[in-house]
This record gives C-alpha cells, sequence and structure tokens, in this order.
C-alpha cells in the first residue's frame, strides 16, 4: 500500500488555529524527514512534542513511501516494521559513474532503498526505528540494535546505550549491550537486564551489558564495531 498525503487547508495556520492548537495540549513541533542522497523532503508534519521521538510526519505531495519485509520484499502491513523505500520528484538518477552502487540502491521501479527501518502507522505516519546495518541477526531473527537500546535508556540510570551483535556459534549473534551511566548513577547488569524483561522478546535480551565511560568514536558517530572487537577479545581471555 503507498501512503501519499493530502494538502492541509490554509486555515489550518492561522492565528485563531495555532491558539486552538496551544489550547489542545501545546505548540506543535515541527518534525522533518530528510534524506540526503535524495537531494529533497520526502515527509514532515506537525506533531505534538511529545511525539518527536518516534514520529516523522506524512510522506509530501508527489512522493510516495512504502515498507519493505527485510527478507521478502514485500509490502510491510500497518505498525510492522521493514526498510523505508521511497520514491518522487527531485530523486538522484544515480551515482555519478558508478552504475553498480545505484543499482544497489535504486530498483528497476525506480524506488530508493534508503537502508532505515521504518514503519507507518493506520494514519500514514512515518516512524523511524533505526539503520539495516544496525541489525542483528539472532537465531534467524531480525533485530533492531535501536529497540533494544531504547529500552536500556528507559532505565533512569542510563544515559546512553549502544548494542551490537555478538558472534555465537549456535545463534550467528546475540545482543551485546555498552552502556554509560548517568552522572552519579549506579547500576548492575542484572538490573539491566532484569529491566528489558518483559519490554522485549526473550532472544532480544541482551547477553552481555559492559559499563564505559568512553566511546570509540569516528569523527562524529560511536565505531560499533570496535566495541564488539574489544569485548570479543575481553571473553577470549576469560
Amino acid at each position: 500500500m503507498v501512503r501519499t498525503s493530502r494538502k492541509r487547508s490554509s486555515r489550518a495556520r492561522t492565528p485563531r488555529a495555532r491558539r486552538a492548537r496551544r489550547a489542545r495540549g501545546g505548540n506543535p513541533l515541527a518534525r522533518i524527514l530528510g534524506i540526503f542522497v535524495l537531494l529533497a523532503l520526502i515527509g514532515g508534519a506537525w506533531i505534538w512534542w511529545e511525539a518527536r521521538g518516534w514520529r516523522l510526519g506524512v510522506p509530501l505531495d508527489e512522493w510516495e513511501v512504502r515498507i519493505l519485509n527485510f527478507e521478502t520484499g514485500a509490502e510491510c502491513q500497518t505498525d510492522e516494521h521493514g526498510e523505508i523505500v521511497a520514491r518522487g520528484p527531485n530523486m538522484l538518477a544515480g551515482y555519478h559513474n558508478a552504475p553498480e552502487k545505484t543499482a544497489e540502491v535504486i530498483d528497476a521501479e525506480g524506488w530508493f532503498h534508503t537502508g532505515d527501518i521504518g514503519s507507518i502507522d493506520a494514519n500514514g505516519q512515518i516512524m523511524f526505528h533505526g539503520r539495516t546495518k544496525d541489525m542483528l541477526k539472532v537465531g534467524g531473527e531480525n533485530v533492531a540494535a535501536a529497540e533494544i537500546e531504547a529500552v536500556l535508556q528507559s532505565h533512569p540510570a542510563v544515559k546512553l546505550a549502544q548494542v551490537t551483535g555478538l558472534p555465537h556459534p549456535r545463534y550467528v549473534e546475540i545482543p551485546a549491550a555498552f552502556v554509560e551511566l548517568n552522572e552519579g548513577a549506579h547500576t548492575s547488569e542484572a538490573e539491566l537486564i532484569a529491566h528489558c524483561m518483559g519490554k522485549l522478546a526473550s532472544f532480544k535480551l541482551p547477553r552481555h551489558v559492559c559499563f564505559v565511560t568512553e566511546w570509540p568514536m569516528s569523527a562524529s558517530k560511536i565505531q560499533k564495531f570496535r566495541l564488539r572487537d574489544m569485548l570479543v577479545a575481553e571473553l577470549k581471555k576469560a
């Protein structure tokens, strides 16, 4: 199913309408979803502040957005997680002198495969859940690292959590978490795993929790592969 947006009436932007929105619960927040390499914005909406962390808006006019199953390529149902694909005006035609790279991201029907994990709710709102490159393969099941990270970060002691896949002879990968605590906070590996129980399926529970005070960084991102390599080296010594 292709979700497209409708043009909003200009009445929604009048002072009277803005006062009504504030009366219903506060000032809305403009949230924009943009894919840099598309050279265009594909989604956006006015949303309430409380929803800023997960709702990214509806597709803009003339843009089409789908969520595709990672394994089959079939279109996902409402609220089901999959890869965000999009097509529309001003989309790049391809990478310069790189037809193989172009073919990896733009299919024969012109859909750009973003590499982002997302879903679309019953109201047509796009939601972002992480990157496919951060997807773990646990016993044949796709597991988004971002889902585990979000649960860990809901613990009051946790400032930041990062999850990576640890090689496993039976399950291919198992989740391993790296956690930075808030200043002055205290918790344990057992407590954090217990915190995840009931919020995550059992195969998504982190099997290791490591506490860190510094993160291995590139220019702007945490290098998860270095976290994984450090844990693998420690486990080999044990």
